[in-house]
């Protein structure tokens, strides 16, 4: 086995410590077909990384031995590159060569020996020892997992140590032995976690959390305790403050907000915000009633602001309206539901300056219908297509109907029904805190802003006859 070098190659080698161990490395050198055999290079390992040997220009090396002794009294490293000083490059890794001892590097590889020139080895049952020492170990081990330990006498004789039960561990001491395990092997003083107990397996309390309200929970953390009962729970601190959800199964204090002000879904959580100042009814309902024909005309009682918003609730039988016609207001359905021949429709007018006061709803045909329309100062609610919950019932006319609406707080609410009621009667959509509550032969509706929760509309008409009701919220 020898190494092979080219011009400028290298070997470079480093010591435990310095001018502690000799090199001498022997090769050939190869230069325009010339072969010299010799001494590459001689000297003491350095304590950094050196260069031991450089192959010269325009030749090259085949090295054949390359020795290392320990001229010291003491145990010294030594480690050896080829071509770069890189862990890749190694061709003897950090070894430790005996007081006295050396190694080499020959045909068959490295061999190390002691101080008496005994070479060093493993063979594939264990330690051998000393080779061709008088008194070699014998190997004491019988069993798997035996182990061998130094005996008391002599001392240091190697002698069989048999394997432990699972349960136990190897204690030190004068005389290593297997035990059971004793508290003083659970050192638990650097404050260690690796053995406590988590979802997946058993293990150790973890360390105390401190405090006397505290508790431990199921995902092996410590959170503070509550009261048993609502009333004397720590959580709260003055009146009207309130528990909030702020994950599974934890919750924190809101405290409560200030005059005025109104909860509400904030980035979504539950936040204290100004309320929201309400449009006021600008100009009261007027109404007009027409038991037959192809208009109904509803005449205001005075002219409606420039940039206002008018509402319309129009009641009919047989089909819905068509259109309405005001000077300088552009009307638009916001919606419009029916039956039983019934339709209910609720319009919104958009005032110009100079606009006029007659608002006539136009149908094809002779109907049976009443509009009602109200100014409503700059509440400009959305189209239908926003419209965020309908309820509706159609059928015959009981004496007493209700109809429950969930409601957000701020919400606007529309509450109406058309029935074809004889014109001895009214109907009546009471609501509370919804203003707006025309009654009429063929229509009546309530509108206004929710406080929030379930809103119940109910009506009462004296005989039975057909009608058609709706709730819905409109933003």
């Amino acid at each position: 086995m020898s190494l092979a070098l080219a011009t400028g190659d290298t070997i470079t080698g480093v010591a435990g410590s310095a001018t502690s161990i000799t090199y001498t490395i022997s090769g050939d050198e190869i230069a325009a077909g010339a072969d010299a055999f010799k001494v590459l290079a001689q000297g003491q390992l350095p304590s950094t990384v050196g260069t031991l040997y450089t192959v010269p220009a325009s030749t090259e090396a085949i090295v054949k031995t390359i020795h290392l002794a320990n001229m010291t009294g003491g145990t010294v490293t030594a480690r050896l590159n080829v071509k770069g000083t890189a862990a890749a490059n190694a061709i003897l890794p950090p070894i430790s060569i005996l007081a006295g001892g050396f190694a080499v590097y020959a045909d068959d590889g490295w061999r190390v020996y002691n101080d008496q020139g005994q070479l060093l080895s493993v063979g594939a049952t264990g330690a051998t020892g000393q080779t061709g020492a008088p008194g070699d170990m014998t190997n004491p081990m019988t069993t798997a997992g035996d182990i061998i330990v130094g005996g008391a006498s002599p001392a240091g004789t190697p002698e069989r140590l048999a394997v432990g039960s699972a349960t136990q561990l190897l204690h030190g001491g004068t005389t290593p032995a297997y035990g059971a395990v004793l508290p003083a092997d659970l050192d638990v003083s650097a404050d260690n976690t690796t053995a406590d107990a988590t979802t997946g397996h058993h293990g150790l309390l973890p360390k105390l959390g401190g405090g006397t309200t505290d508790f431990l929970r199921a995902d092996g953390t410590w959170a503070p305790g509550g009261s048993s009962t609502v009333a004397s729970d720590p959580i709260w601190d003055a009146a009207g403050d309130l528990a909030v959800g702020t994950g599974a199964d934890t919750a924190a204090k809101l405290a409560v907000g200030a005059e005025n002000t109104v909860l509400a879904v904030v980035s979504g959580v539950p936040a204290w915000v100004a309320r929201t100042a309400l449009p006021t009814l600008t100009q009261a309902v007027v109404s007009a009633f027409a038991a037959s024909g192809t208009t109904a005309v509803a005449t205001m009682g005075s002219t409606p602001t420039n940039g206002n918003y008018l509402y319309a609730v129009i009641g009919s039988t047989g089909r819905g309206c068509d259109s309405i016609t005001q000077t300088n207001v552009s009307w638009a359905k916001i919606y419009s539901g029916n039956g039983n021949s019934q339709y209910f429709e609720l319009w919104k007018g958009t005032v110009s300056a100079s606009a006029g006061t007659s608002v006539t709803a136009n149908f094809t045909g002779s109907n049976k219908q009443e509009i009602a329309v109200a100014e409503w100062g700059t509440l400009n609610l959305s189209t239908a297509g926003t419209a965020k919950t309908i309820t509706s019932a159609s059928g015959t006319a009981p004496s007493f109907w209700t109809v429950p609406l969930a409601t957000a707080p701020g919400d606007y609410v529309i509450v109406g029904i058309s029935a074809n009621v004889p014109s001895s009667q009214e109907l009546k959509v009471p609501i509370a805190r919804l203003p707006w509550n025309p009654t009429g032969g063929q229509e009546c509706a309530c509108v206004g802003r929710s406080p929030g929760g379930s809103i119940v509309a109910w009506g009462s008409i004296s005989s039975s006859v057909a009608y058609f009701g709706a709730m819905f919220v409109l933003s």
